[in-house]
């Protein structure tokens, strides 16, 4: 397997598992709980889209361009969805339903990826190519912790000046 595909799949991996967290947190009785995870899924949902975006399906674009346009089609109704429930998180509106639908979707989406435009672009991806990946997948696995914990924190905060008398 090419590294470039390595990478994309783990990737796909780690945000299936915030995925299932954010799914997890949806439950808690306190609907700020989403917050953390959600920074955290957004950012990297969203830096994972640009850099297929920037760095692998312009290396299908003329040989696969309806491979390309299918993924960038399908990225453009995920990042409507994210920005819709990203709107219900922030509002303390969101629904276990909204999220297994953005689940459902990026399942399936994901399935596309590992079995047609991953192999496709790998074969294309000269060493540059796989270098860019992985510093644009690390920064926002970097950006997305430290956001993350920032968001909890002032979460926490919160909680205790409302708990004060």
């Amino acid at each position: 397997m090419n590294d470039v595909r390595e990478q994309l799949i783990r990737d796909h991996g780690e945000l299936e598992q915030l995925l299932q967290r954010l799914a997890d947190d949806s439950a808690a009785p306190e609907p700020a709980a989403l917050l953390p995870t959600w920074c955290q899924f957004e950012t990297r949902l969203l830096a994972h889209m640009d850099a297929e975006e920037r760095y692998l399906l312009p290396l299908l674009d003329v040989s696969h361009a309806r491979e390309s346009a299918q993924t960038r089609a399908e990225h453009a109704r995920i990042r409507e969805l994210v920005s819709e429930l990203g709107v219900a998180v922030e509002l303390h509106t969101a629904r276990q339903a909204a999220i297994t639908e953005l689940i459902a979707i990026l399942r399936q989406h994901s399935e596309h990826e590992e079995e047609s435009v991953y192999p496709l672009g790998s074969q294309r991806a000269e060493a540059h190519v796989q270098t860019k990946i992985s510093a644009a997948l690390e920064t926002a696995r970097r950006l997305a912790s430290t956001l993350s914990t920032r968001v909890a924190a002032v979460i926490r905060s919160s909680s205790n000046d409302r708990a004060r008398p």
